[in-house]
Parts: C-alpha cells; structure tokens; sequence
C-alpha cells in the first residue's frame, strides 16, 4: 500500500490499457490492484499530487505519469494522451491553437483544479448559443451524467480478459449506442462528478448498472455516428477544422444554400425537419439567441469560437445523407 507524502519516482508496475479504454479506468485497474484505500493515494502517486485525478474528456498531468511508468513502456506522453482520453474527438473541429493549448494543459504541470471544469465545455460565445448537442450534454449538472457500458461489452470483456473495463467510446454525449454491437448502452451507478472531486476510482466489478432506457429513438442514425466517433478516436488521419468547413461549403452548396447568414433560418428548418423524421428532439436546432441562429455561425464562419463534436457530427450527418455523397476524408466519416 502507498502512503500519503510518499510519491513514488517510478511506478512498481502499471496496467497495460485494452482497446478503447479511457484513462480513468486504467487507473482504477492500478488503484485497486494497488491495494490503496483512499484515491488521493493513487492520485499522489500516479500524478505526485492529491489535487488532481483525471476525468472522462481530458486529463491532466500527464507527462508527470508518463515519467512514472515502467521502463519497459514504449509510450509517449502524446500517445496516452491520443489513446486514452477524448482528445481525438475533439481535435478535428477546433482551431490548432486550441488544439495545442489543449495537450500543453493536460501535460501539465497542473495548475488550477477550476480548469478540469472548462476544458471540455465549449469556448466562446458557443457555450450560449445552444446547438444540436445541447438536447444531449448536461455539463452544467455533471451529477446527472454517469459511466456507462455496453451490455454485450461487459459480458465478453469479463470473458475474454477476466475483468471489464471502461470503453472511451462508450462516455460521449449523445452517442447512445455500442458501434460494435449495436446495443445501447446502460448506465451505472457512477456519476460523472466524482471523476472531478477526486473522490472515487470504481471498476465496472463495483458498479451497479441500471436497465436500459425505453426511450429507443433512431438506433441507425445513432449508430451511424458512433462507428463515425470510433473511427476519429482510433485512426490516424489528417482531418481538420479548415478541410471540414470548405467540405460544408461545397455540401451545402449542392443543396442550394450558400454559407451566408440570410440563408442560416431556412437551413436550420431543414436540419431540424431531417431529425425530426428520425425522432431526435429538436428543440435545440430551431432555438434562436438574439434573432440569429448563433450555434450555425459558429459552426460554419467563425474561427475564434468552438462547437462540442456531436454538433459537428450530426451536421456531417444531416449532409452526407441529403447529398448522397462521400465527404473529403473517404471512409473516415
């Protein structure tokens, strides 16, 4: 067992990550083999402070538990950061000076605990002009959004490996079922706040998991945009924020409408009449802020302002399946 005020130089061991597992549950793999009692002892000796943990979308202090791993690792601190957080979902739709700002914070060293709250929320006057995503995130009542799994992932993983694990793919706003399976995905009993209070590590052995919601709207489109998710969290490709908005302007202008504000009411009539077939609420799409549907300008002309990915997504989306065609980056998307 670790005591407190008793950093460790080196870690005497660290568990190796499974495929598309998220960085928290790593570290409550370690935590529990480690025999700590309290997570701010984890938290010391992972990130050689107790006022820091890590969370679902980012993390923080990185470098610190990359200088602490085994020396056997071959990893880098880019690479737990590219494979064990949400980064590479949020990458493609930002600016690249939001996108280096990003992993220098999580890095570290770790400054304020205030920013494991910003980072993953949206920047800008984006945070107020609704959007697509707004139906889907609540990250203003973190205590309503909880861990959650797949079924038929929890049973094959405790299978094949002898243990579950938490899958990255399986924590995101609105993508509410399993890519690989298809299943929806149920919730545990673990809320999303403790992740930032530093007050729990909890393996999916320990959680309860609640029956999965009747509420069965569009599996396709759902899953549809969860295989378009794991394809940006788990493929090296050069998407960016430049090519995908000259690619909705090409979109868009096949549909007849060009990328200027006084065509934004009629556009964001047909988005929501194209969700609203398939089931989504779409009360967030036709909301309006000072006359002007402000979640479009942002998504379509503004450099200096962000949008949470599932925005982007359902956009890409709504584009793809009214134009018929393949978007820039191939199979990707």
């Amino acid at each position: 067992m670790l005591y407190k005020n008793a950093p460790l130089k080196v870690l005497p061991f660290f568990p190796s990550s499974y495929p598309d597992e998220i960085l928290y549950s790593v570290l409550s793999r370690y935590h529990h083999r480690a025999c700590n009692n309290r997570p701010g002892i984890t938290n010391l000796s992972v990130f050689d402070t107790e006022q820091i943990s890590t969370n679902i979308d980012f993390s923080f202090n990185i470098r610190a538990l990359h200088s602490k791993l085994p020396s056997c690792t071959s990893r880098t601190s880019q690479n737990l950061i590219e494979t064990l957080t949400l980064y590479k979902l949020y990458k493609p739709f930002n600016t690249k000076e939001w996108s280096d700002r990003v992993v220098e914070e999580m890095l570290g060293p770790f400054s304020h605990l205030s920013r494991m709250y910003k980072m993953p929320r949206m920047i800008g006057r984006g945070s107020e002009s609704k959007g697509i995503s707004t139906y889907y995130r609540k990250t203003k009542n973190q205590e309503t959004r909880f861990l959650r799994h797949c079924p038929i992932c929890l049973r094959t993983d405790s299978e094949n490996l002898g243990e579950a694990y938490w899958h990255r793919s399986h924590q995101i706003y609105g993508i509410d079922v399993c890519h690989k399976h298809g299943s929806r995905l149920i919730e545990s009993d673990v809320p999303v706040k403790i992740l930032y209070n530093r007050s729990k590590y909890t393996t999916p052995a320990d959680a309860n998991f609640r029956p999965a919601k009747s509420d069965m709207r569009c599996d396709q489109q759902l899953l549809s945009l969860a295989n378009i998710v794991n394809r940006l969290l788990n493929t090296d490709h050069s998407l960016n924020l430049d090519s995908i908005k000259c690619w909705y302007g090409k979109k868009l202008t096949k549909l007849g409408f060009r990328v200027e504000r006084s065509n934004f009411h009629d556009l964001k009539e047909d988005i929501a009449k194209f969700y609203a077939r398939k089931g989504f609420c779409v009360e967030p799409v036709l909301k309006l802020k000072y006359g002007r549907v402000i979640w479009l300008e942002n998504l379509l002309e503004h450099q200096g302002y962000t949008m949470h990915p599932l925005d982007h997504l359902m956009f890409i989306n709504f584009l793809r399946t009214e134009c018929r065609n393949a978007p820039p980056t191939g199979d990707l998307l």
